[in-house]
């Protein structure tokens, strides 16, 4: 018993033992059975109403307490309750062997286990390897059982394998006869805790051993000005005293001891910073000190202790007279002009490039106002503007500004000191010159740009920057010219090879060549001329690109290539055939040679065609009408040599909007493809042509032919869409053909499987008339 309060379980007990379950009680009752205070049974008898145990209400002016009618289960109920909220802390039971015999949100939350997979657990799963190997958890069951209650910290494992630094409160839980019935065990991750410790102590040492090393003088004084600490660096300035400093100020330093930084900071409560103080030193030497001092305060806001920083500036200060001296000399030889003005704007120092420019002597200018030297400056608002400004808010400004007394474009920059301005400037004339001939090119050129076909046109300085770009070409490009202008070669155009290439030509204009290259770009060829822009006088400052998409013309070209070739070998060997039959038919006048020399006349007719139809279609489609596909077709199969072979036109193929006379072509050329291989794997004409099949049928968007012969394999089907393909005898033109006429249009042609295993051409993306249901 404590005070007369007694302990939970004496209360409890006095609840049960003084009324029933149900009946009230007062505070005075329970304090009468414990011969304590009245106000300490209250407090113990508040504990088991928070602890569910009991109840508690006023009657009449006093406040009354009972026990719960199901004391037990009520109880534990609350708890479990309470103890699942608690997300903080791992707060579960165990049973005498150290089982998990319940298991909270806050547990699942710390070590990661879900109650179903831990309950029944050994609770040394928490520890490491190590403590489990060395009997850690048996030992601190024991001391919990042995003493009550422990606690301890150390290293814990996760579900996850991970470890975490915890607090561990183990408690033994013991019944009224004194029988261990468990333990609860309450856990809570202290992690961030010990790191922030760690840290703390880390920092704290590197503190102590920078105030032990610390070249800058430190110390700390009461609020009376006593010493009550002070650094190695202290002392070995001003003695073992370590720091008096206040004694030690030079009188004439601003007014005396009074005025010493701490003494006014113990006065004042104000912080001071780098203030420059002439001291006498332990040894009596005169030396200057670079003070800072500030206050710290008590809860109550009364003045503590002042720390105080001092360095040692005096070599910096002896340097610093040198250095007045030095600059004087630097500032005669600098490159740029360079005069100086105090508060008054009177002129304290002219260099001799100042001189130069100003065409003023030193003597003409020092001492005499900025404006009674330069009267023009007095009404030049930019000018005027700049040293305000830099006086005003203490920051370095610029100007340009024409001298028409001296014609002379000049850009200066002022600069604000603790006695006035310094000016640095520069002729920038020919400069100002070069950026209005840019200025002048650019408006010149930039209607052209603006208008460029096919194109695009660029004006660069000699930085390669982009001062103009425009052209419709940039409407087949992912920028605009906004994207170009103001940036180079490097920054706009995301290929390094193409970037590196075009500033190398930008480079031959400037140096006054003309230059070309061809390049690959977002997926188009392109051929840039790079031509240099001379200004009057002849010097070249700036140059132009103009960059034209070329991607159709090489097309073409590679066309008229492909053309070559086949013309080369597609009529070299009916060439030859007609040669030799005609040579045979002049020794023997055999009818069968004159055929022959009439069928390899018709292969180069038909060679001859397909060429033309194919340059055609390359320029596009002449004109297009509503054209029947079963009639078109009807008239190809007439031109085709088929023996035994059937044309079978589907009753749906109905009409397209095409070229006749090119649609025709591709019918013919599917048509004889079906004659003259049946597929490219055949082994002859007459293998795929004997008795064989062609349809042509009807698609949702398009049409289809197709045999019934062996067919295409699947690894040549786009092959054969290529110029000079063939695998015997043919051209290599005419599926090409078909290609061609078919991208002219708009459509899309592939080779795949036919129904009955043969070849099939399916044409897709066909415009039909609306008449036939479509467009």
């Amino acid at each position: 018993m404590d005070s007369g309060g007694g302990t939970i379980a004496e209360m409890l007990g006095a609840l049960e033992a003084i009324g029933s379950a149900g009946e009230p009680v007062t505070a005075g009752e329970i304090a009468a059975e414990f011969g304590g205070a009245r106000e300490a049974a209250a407090e113990r008898l508040d504990e088991l109403v928070e602890r569910g145990d009991a109840e508690t209400k006023s009657v009449g002016g006093e406040r009354v307490w009972w026990r719960s009618p199901d004391p037990e289960a009520l109880g534990a109920a609350r708890f479990r309750s309470l103890v699942d909220a608690v997300e903080e802390y791992a707060i579960f039971m165990l049973d005498p062997e150290g089982r998990v015999v319940t298991w909270n949100s806050g547990a699942s939350a710390i070590k990661g286990y879900d109650e179903r997979e831990i309950i029944g657990e050994h609770f040394s799963t928490f520890y490491t390897t190590e403590d489990v190997e060395a009997g850690v958890p048996e030992r601190n069951l024991a001391a919990a059982a042995e003493r009550g209650r422990t606690e301890d910290e150390g290293w814990r494992v996760r579900a996850d394998g991970s470890r975490f630094w915890a607090n561990i409160v183990l408690t033994a839980i013991r019944d009224d006869d004194g029988t261990l019935e468990g333990f609860a065990k309450v856990t809570r991750d202290m992690t961030e805790r010990r790191e922030r410790e760690q840290r703390f102590r880390r920092e704290r040492d590197q503190t102590r051993q920078l105030l032990k090393t610390s070249p800058v003088a430190l110390a700390v004084r009461d609020a009376e000005g006593e010493v009550q600490l002070a650094n190695e660096r202290a002392r070995e300035l001003f003695g073992e005293t370590g720091w008096g400093l206040d004694e030690r100020a030079v009188p004439d330093a601003g007014g005396g001891s009074e005025a010493f930084p701490t003494a006014r900071v113990r006065e004042t409560g104000e912080p001071v910073s780098d203030e420059l103080v002439p001291i006498e030193s332990a040894d009596g030497e005169r030396r200057w000190l670079s003070v800072s001092a500030a206050p710290v305060f008590d809860a109550d806001g009364g003045l503590e202790r002042v720390i105080v920083a001092g360095e040692d500036v005096t070599d910096l200060k002896r340097r610093e007279r040198e250095l007045e001296t030095e600059l004087a000399e630097i500032l005669g030889r600098v490159s740029d002009a360079f005069y100086a003005l105090d508060e008054e704007f009177r002129f304290t120092h002219v260099n001799d490039r100042a001189q130069e420019l100003l065409q003023r002597s030193e003597s003409e200018l020092l001492g005499e106002r900025l404006w009674e030297v330069f009267p023009e400056a007095a009404d030049d608002d930019d000018v005027w503007g700049s040293f305000h400004e830099a006086v005003d808010t203490q920051t370095a400004t610029s100007y340009e500004v024409y001298f028409e007394p001296l014609d002379l474009w000049v850009e200066a920059s002022v600069y604000p000191s603790e006695t006035g301005v310094s000016v640095y400037f520069r002729d920038v004339s020919e400069r100002i010159d070069r950026e209005r001939a840019l200025a002048d090119s650019e408006r010149r050129y930039r209607t052209l740009a603006e208008n460029f076909p096919n194109g695009i046109v660029t004006l660069f300085d000699d930085d390669h920057r982009y001062t103009v770009a425009a052209g419709e070409a940039f409407d087949s490009l992912d920028l605009a010219p906004a994207d170009v202008e103001g940036r180079t070669p490097t920054d706009v155009w995301n290929d390094e090879t193409v970037a590196e290439t075009i500033e190398e030509t930008m480079d031959a204009a400037l140096d006054g060549d003309e230059e070309s290259i061809e390049i690959t770009y977002a997926g188009r060829e392109w051929v840039v001329y790079a031509v240099p822009v001379d200004r009057e006088d002849g010097t070249v400052t700036s140059g132009m690109t103009m960059s034209l998409d070329i991607t159709e013309r090489k097309e073409r070209e590679r066309r008229l290539e492909r053309f070559a070739s086949v013309i080369s070998h597609g009529l070299r060997n009916p060439l030859e055939i007609a040669q030799i039959y005609l040579d045979m038919a002049r020794d023997d006048g055999d009818p069968g040679d004159f055929d022959q020399i009439e069928r390899a006349l018709d292969r180069m007719e038909t060679i001859i065609r397909n060429l033309l139809t194919t340059s055609r279609g390359g320029q596009g489609v002449a004109a297009t009408e509503a054209v029947a596909v079963a009639g078109v077709a009807e008239q190809a199969w007439q031109t085709v040599e088929t023996p035994d072979a059937t044309l079978v036109v589907g009753d749906e193929t109905g009409s397209v909007v095409a070229d006749a006379d090119q649609l025709k072509t591709v019918l013919e050329n599917l048509f004889r493809n079906a004659m003259e291989y049946g597929s490219p794997d055949a082994a002859s004409a007459d293998d795929a042509a004997g008795g064989a099949t062609v349809r042509v049928g009807h698609l949702d968007d398009g049409f289809y032919v197709e045999d019934d012969g062996p067919g295409i394999s699947p690894d040549k089907r786009e092959e054969v869409f290529e110029y000079g393909y063939t695998s015997g005898s043919g051209t290599g033109i005419g599926l090409a053909v078909v290609r061609d006429i078919a991208e002219v249009h708009g459509w899309e042609v592939a080779a795949t499987e036919g129904t009955d295993g043969g070849a099939r051409f399916e044409i897709r993306g066909v415009t039909r008339p609306a008449a036939d249901g479509g467009e």
